[in-house]
This record gives structure tokens, C-alpha cells and sequence, in this order.
């Protein structure tokens, strides 16, 4: 192997790491590196309506040890309905064990108790009665309320909202002091609230934490994450697991699968899988199957819905069919539903809500458009880097894609008798991979038939690129890169082989920000302001001495307002929880 090979090799390996577009086979994941974990969530609220918002965060620590961790990169919460179905499914980028998110609920859905579950990849080894769970109520504007009175005899057919205490809730053996500070218990409507939060350790002196804040109108009742009375810890061994069947996401999303053998569903070793996402920008990732017929792939940073792209290498049969593994851990549905029942204690404050959110989703169409921070910095890259040549299809004639090659792009060659060409690319060095085959791409997806590439309809192509160097995909390399962009960017202008599979994927939620009306600005007191949950801010930091202000403002609804705090210190060892309370009334006379 000649010394310009090499160097190539080499500094395609650092390009790739820089990346973070390795690829990993899915093998056995060594005992040592297995952390037994356990997840709390705090919501905003316990009660909610059609159509709002359910703003959460999300606590991952070492199981049996109140301590936190960041051993999984990625926490998947679900809403599950009475009948075990889930509404919504998301996954949430973790960092240093905490992550935040919103679930929004559908306009259309039916009064009942529902149950927030939430997990690490790495949990679903030890079994879902490891999961943390949590009841919320969801109330639909159209239907009646059943009332505790009017509920069946039998106590087998109702099922009371109890939002209680989770028994996963823990607390610290050396727990953190909040305290929550306002310059007054009532304010008029749309008055600025300032808060002063500090804490510290249980001797007094100041304590750096991390905290999550929610200002929702006062509940009958409601719970604390990390109650102060050791009573409510909930013990879990800390074995690792006999067999970890779901690879643990410690550096990162993981899409895993299996090769399989069609008819017999055998898996099948030693076989080249390649993934892509359809787009403009090229992601193609490549491994190789294991033992069982398994394979992992470690993905970059992606945030919403994707469409993917999985096949197995040219070389393979075509008597293998490649199956992914399901997102989510099963749900069991429920044949007998119950009748859900809200407590009477919470008609009020159910009431309240109620009128508040339909005020407000009356003037929906008038609210700001919602901002997102989703950072996606391996998106607008290919991961081949910045091509060597790019053309324009518009701006030549409109050749056939084996004449364009011919005619327009000279490094490429184009060789053999129509319909029957191959193509390869020259780039003027003799080394090793000389004799490789290139890699094709369309819109991003790998094409092993070169037949079928250069068959694609010119009409549809938008533009091409050309990498004249070697391309390391691992395991695999190829001489030079083609890729052809279509119109559309979906991939979708040829067909794809049999064994291949496309669908849809979830990769982490975007991150929305609570928005907060400023009152003091004159354009924003011409619009109704009900918000149910006044302020939500899950990434407040105290500095070394314990210190932070938050500064917001009330709303047009008027009552009782609950202020919770929940967090944790910088180290991750202590954890603490606090409420107070506020009033908004009406400008004074």
C-alpha cells in the first residue's frame, strides 16, 4: 500500500471522528460499562386540556445510589392511554443525566387518566416494572365529566385520578435546601413576578444547583420528585443484567437491527448493512452483521421525524431481509377500560383550567410561532466533505445521465454499449483502490447497480457531485464518490432493491421554548392571557453562592398559583424539592 493511500486512510479515520459518523457493530456490550438506572420526570402540571402542552424534565440517576448520571444519552417518554396505547412517543437528548421536552397533546382526544412512562434504552433489559410512571389527567372540552358520585358501585370498574407520590420519587440522604423568595404573596394581573431562589447545603452554607422551575395554578394536591423523608425511596438492585438484548445509548441514539434469512428468520453473520438519510446532504453509515445476525449503528445529534434508508451490500443474497428493531418497549393493551373518575376536590381547579385553556386556543391563531433550539451540526454536511466538482444539470443540455458523465464530467468514465455502461471514476493517481467501484449515491442513498443509477430520469436531477479521492466507509472503501441530487431530495426517482427497507424514524425531540408575554410592552396587552402554566424555566442554574433571580409576569387569570422547584447539585449528589405559593388578584381599587 502506497504512502498517498495511507494518508488518506488516515486522515479519513480523524475526519470521520471529528464527524462522529462511526459506525459500531452490535455486539455484546462488555458488563463493566452497564449502568442499572432509574428515571424521574417532573411535569408542569398534573391536569391538562386537549390541545395544550405537557413541559417536562427529565432526571436520570444511578439506581440504589441517589446519585446522578450520564451514562445514557437519550431517555424515551410515552403517554399511554386507558387502553395501553400510546398517544405520543418521543426521545430526548440527555446531558449529564437531565434532558427537558414538551409532549403536545392532540385537539381530539378522550377524557381520562393517562400514564406518562418514561426510560432508558438500557432499562429495557431489567423489564417496564423498572420504568418510571406517572398518572396525568386530560380533560376534553366536549364530553362530560364523570363525577365520583355518579361512578359504578363496583370498585373493580372505576379508576380515581390520584396523581400521588410515583414510586419512583427518591430522596437524598443528604438532601438540598431551596428556598424560594418573593418581595410579595399577591400581584395584580400582568405584574411582574421577581423570584429569588437560592440553595445550599442542610448546614446552611451555599450550594451551586441545577433547578427546574413551574408557576401552574394551585392544585389540590401535588408531589415532590425528591420528597425529604427517606420513607418514599424506592430501593433497586444494581446488578447488571444477564443478557442485554437493547444496546445502552452511553454515546449516543442507536438504530439496531438484524440480518435475517427470509423463511426462517435465522440470523445471519459477516453481512454489509448500509443506512442512509434520504436529503440533500449526504449521511450514509456502513457495519458489518454479528454473530446473531445483529447490528448497531451509532448516529450523530438528529432532531425530528426521518425518513431511513437500510439495505444490505451488493455481494449479498437475496434471500436476506433486514429487520429493525422496534423504537419503543411494548405496550400492553387493556380489553376491560374502567371508568376514570376525577376526585371531587379537583372539579374546581378542573373547572378553572378548563375555561382558562379555551380562551386561550381561541386566540391561537394569533400567538408568536413557536421557538425551537435544535442544533443541527451534521446535517449541512455530507459526510464525504465538500466535493471536488459540483455541477448544475440546468446549466448544460439535458443529456442522458451516461452522455452527461461522458460529455460534461471528465473525471468520470462512462464505458460499455448502451444499457449496458459502467461507470468509474479516474483521478489520475495509481494506487490499490484503483480497481474499486465508486460509491453512487441518489439524494444521499447508496446504489450498488450501476445499471440502474445511470438509468435514473435526467429530468429529475437537479445536480451532481464529485469526490475524485477514495472513500472510506467503514469497513468498505471506494474509489471516488458520484452523487446525484434530485429535485425533491427524497431518494424516490428509483427503486430500490427487494431486500432493502424504508420507513420512517424518530430520532430526539426539538427543543420548543416556553414563551413568557413581557406585559410592560404596549403591542402585548391587546390579547387575552389565560395561561394555565404561567412560567416553566427547566434550566435554572444557581451561582456559588447559591444565588438566582427569575423575573416574569402574571396573566389575566386570577387565584392561586403553586411555585415548585426541583433540582440538584452541580456534583449530582444532593437533591432537593420546595413550593410556594402566590396570588394574582385583580388590579387593586
Amino acid at each position: 500500500m502506497n504512502k498517498y493511500f495511507t494518508c488518506f486512510l488516515l486522515s479519513r479515520l480523524l475526519v470521520s471522528v471529528c464527524l462522529l459518523s462511526a459506525q459500531d457493530a452490535g455486539s455484546i456490550v462488555p458488563k463493566p460499562s452497564f449502568v442499572t438506572e432509574q428515571i424521574l420526570v417532573q411535569t408542569d402540571r398534573q391536569l391538562y386540556i386537549n390541545g395544550e402542552t405537557i413541559w417536562f424534565k427529565v432526571y436520570v440517576l444511578k439506581a440504589g445510589r441517589n446519585e446522578m448520571t450520564d451514562f445514557s444519552q437519550v431517555a424515551y417518554l410515552e403517554l399511554l392511554n386507558a387502553e395501553g396505547l400510546a398517544v405520543s412517543q418521543i426521545k430526548v437528548l440527555l446531558e449529564e443525566g437531565m434532558g427537558t421536552g414538551t409532549i403536545e397533546l392532540p385537539p381530539v382526544m378522550n377524557n381520562g387518566i393517562f400514564h406518562l412512562r418514561a426510560y432508558t434504552k438500557g432499562m429495557r433489559n431489567e423489564g417496564e416494572n423498572t420504568f418510571y410512571t406517572q398518572e396525568l389527567f386530560i380533560l376534553n372540552p366536549k364530553q362530560a365529566l364523570v363525577r365520583a358520585a355518579d361512578a359504578p358501585a363496583f370498585t373493580d370498574e372505576v379508576v380515581v385520578f390520584d396523581p400521588g407520590i410515583p414510586a419512583a420519587s427518591i430522596a437524598s440522604a443528604n438532601g438540598m435546601r431551596i428556598n424560594i423568595k418573593t418581595r410579595q404573596t399577591e400581584y395584580r394581573q400582568r405584574e411582574k413576578i421577581v423570584l429569588e431562589l437560592e440553595t445550599s447545603h442542610e448546614d446552611g452554607k451555599p450550594l451551586a444547583a441545577q433547578l427546574s422551575l413551574s408557576v401552574v395554578l394551585k392544585a389540590p394536591n401535588s408531589f415532590d420528585l425528591f420528597p425529604s423523608s427517606s420513607t418514599r425511596q424506592k430501593s433497586r438492585p444494581m446488578a447488571t443484567p444477564r443478557a442485554i438484548k437493547y444496546l445502552p445509548e452511553d454515546r449516543g441514539m442507536r438504530l439496531q437491527g438484524k440480518v435475517v434469512r427470509e423463511g426462517t428468520n435465522e440470523g445471519i453473520a459477516g453481512v454489509e448493512v448500509f443506512l442512509a438519510f434520504p436529503g440533500k446532504r449526504a449521511l450514509v453509515y456502513s457495519t458489518i452483521s454479528g454473530l446473531e445476525g445483529e447490528f448497531s449503528f451509532l448516529l450523530p445529534r438528529m432532531f425530528g421525524l426521518k425518513q431511513v434508508v437500510v439495505q444490505i451490500g451488493e455481494k449479498e443474497g437475496l434471500n436476506l431481509a433486514v429487520q429493525l428493531e422496534e423504537e419503543f418497549h411494548p405496550v400492553r393493551q387493556q380489553d376491560d377500560i374502567p371508568v376514570a373518575v376525577l376526585p371531587t376536590e379537583w372539579e374546581d381547579f378542573a373547572n378553572q383550567v378548563l375555561v382558562n385553556a379555551q380562551i386561550g386556543q381561541s386566540y391561537e391563531a394569533f400567538d408568536p410561532r413557536p421557538a425551537f433550539k435544535t442544533p443541527n451540526k451534521f446535517e449541512d454536511i455530507s459526510f464525504f466533505g465538500i466535493p471536488d466538482f459540483n455541477y448544475q444539470l440546468d446549466d448544460f443540455t439535458r443529456f442522458p445521465l451516461p452522455e452527461f458523465f461522458y460529455e460534461v464530467v471528465l473525471p468520470v468514465r462512462v464505458k460499455g454499449k448502451f444499457g449496458e455502461e459502467e461507470i468509474s471514476v479516474d483521478n489520475g493517481r495509481e494506487s490499490p483502490q484503483q480497481d474499486l467501484k465508486p460509491l453512487l449515491l441518489v439524494d444521499g442513498v447508496p446504489v450498488f447497480d450501476q445499471r440502474t443509477f445511470l438509468q435514473i430520469n435526467n429530468k429529475l436531477i437537479e445536480s451532481a457531485e464529485i469526490v475524485l479521492s477514495p472513500v472510506w466507509l467503514n469497513p468498505g472503501v471506494f474509489n471516488g464518490e458520484i452523487q446525484i441530487s434530485s429535485f425533491d431530495g427524497d431518494a424516490r426517482c428509483f427503486d430500490l432493491p427487494e431486500t432493502a427497507l424504508r420507513r420512517s424514524y424518530l430520532t430526539l425531540l426539538p427543543q420548543k421554548q416556553f414563551q413568557s408575554p413581557e406585559h410592560e410592552a404596549p403591542s402585548s396587552n391587546s390579547m387575552p392571557d389565560f395561561r394555565n402554566t404561567l412560567y416553566w424555566n427547566p434550566t435554572i442554574e444557581t451561582d456559588a453562592k447559591g444565588k438566582a433571580t427569575i423575573e416574569f409576569f402574571s396573566s389575566d387569570a386570577i387565584g392561586a398559583y403553586e411555585v415548585k422547584v426541583e433540582g440538584v447539585s452541580v456534583d449530582g449528589r444532593q437533591f432537593g424539592s420546595e413550593s410556594h405559593s402566590i396570588g394574582v388578584v385583580k388590579p387593586f381599587k
